[in-house]
């Protein structure tokens, strides 16, 4: 196997897996720990769950997410320890690793009168670490240093542009989650989330006839989801050069996004209700916003940075503002409850830090 995995060892470490492996951890965390309030010293030994007998009550779709979970924490491990280590050092340790972060949050659920700590979840997260190491051993030397693999990207990915592309990465999974409008960053407990009942078009009617079929929703739906095009459009932008296709790029990065959201909330909902998110105001906040976000692709690196700037801050402005949906509210209490709550943790905390995260990049890089 060291044969087979070792004879192209490249000359330098993987520059973006050790960023990927730490943020996966601070994810794994906020998802372990979900929802991270009322911390109470119950007296009890946190290591106690070791030796108490196996749960009478598990479901196999709980077992898959804890193993599932653990998956890329091995990936970006043996990505990020190789070529220092050999390929079955790089494993060992990962999956070594994968067992302690595991078990050092399961000991700290012991704190969470909400969660239970269980010997089960540990042995589920080490095997999704172990699946995980294996693969990126196995995928090093493909994506690692002079590969071809890595000097095929090479021609279309600018260089040093990692963040970015962990940037959208972690926008797609911050948009699985049933929200309250497509494309929101979050639904924190601003001051002006109880804005989401207010509808100004009465005193708008006077003005032109054409804006009473519209409602405040709709047009916050439509401002959300350009905002996000935005945005998405000049991260894909600053991570490419000039010869990739960075508006089917862009596309992809959406589509993935919309159909993970769909499948997902197609099995939370009986009837299966895969296309909850066509609205008019999310039909004509993806046409306004594709072709805005093209505009935007071509300004000036000064202009696109203030752009994402500007869109980021709307984001944050209309994210919070929740309308009161019946579908969207039994949606989010499925998803917030029962064997899907560690992954609800996971993405809330991503969909919450993004907006801020991508500011600091936009900031501190030329677009």
């Amino acid at each position: 196997m060291r044969r087979l995995i070792d004879r192209h060892l490249p000359t330098r470490p993987s520059p973006i897996a050790p960023g990927a492996w730490a943020a996966w951890v601070v994810a794994l965390a906020i998802g372990s720990l979900f929802p991270i309030t009322s911390w109470t010293a119950r007296g009890l030994d946190p290591l106690a769950f070791l030796t108490e007998p196996w749960p009478r009550w598990w479901t196999l779709s709980d077992v898959l997410l804890n193993v599932l979970a653990y998956v890329p924490f091995g990936l970006f491990g043996a990505l990020a320890t190789w070529p220092r280590a050999g390929a079955r050092q790089s494993i060992v340790w990962t999956v070594v690793a994968g067992f302690t972060v595991s078990l050092s949050l399961e000991a700290l659920q012991s704190w969470l009168p909400s969660r239970i700590p269980s010997r089960l979840d540990v042995l589920a997260n080490g095997s999704g670490a172990l699946i995980g190491a294996v693969a990126g051993a196995l995928l090093a030397p493909r994506l690692i240093g002079q590969a071809r693999l890595n000097a095929w990207f090479g021609r279309w990915f600018a260089t040093g542009s990692y963040p970015g592309w962990l940037l959208l990465a972690a926008w797609i999974l911050s948009q699985i989650a049933p929200q309250s409008r497509l494309f929101s960053a979050g639904e924190q407990q601003l001051p002006w989330s109880d804005l989401g009942n207010f509808n100004p078009m009465p005193y708008l009617a006077g003005i032109t006839t054409g804006l009473t079929g519209l409602t405040a929703a709709a047009l916050l739906e439509s401002l959300t989801v350009i905002a996000a095009l935005v945005a998405v459009m000049l991260i894909v932008t600053r991570c490419t050069r000039n010869p990739a296709p960075r508006a089917a790029i862009a596309g992809a990065v959406v589509v993935t996004a919309l159909a993970g959201r769909s499948l997902l909330v197609g099995t939370l909902m009986p009837e299966g209700a895969t296309d909850h998110w066509v609205s008019a105001g999310a039909l004509g906040g993806l046409l306004c916003g594709a072709l805005l976000a093209l505009g935007a692709s071509t300004l000036s690196e000064r202009a696109r940075r203030r752009a994402l700037v500007a869109a980021v801050l709307t984001l944050l402005v209309t994210g919070p503002i929740k309308p009161e949906l019946a579908f969207q509210n039994s949606a989010a209490m499925a998803w917030s409850t029962g064997s899907w709550r560690n992954v609800a943790g996971f993405q809330h905390g991503i969909a919450s830090l993004w907006p801020a995260l991508v500011l600091v990049w936009g900031l501190r890089r030329r677009l």
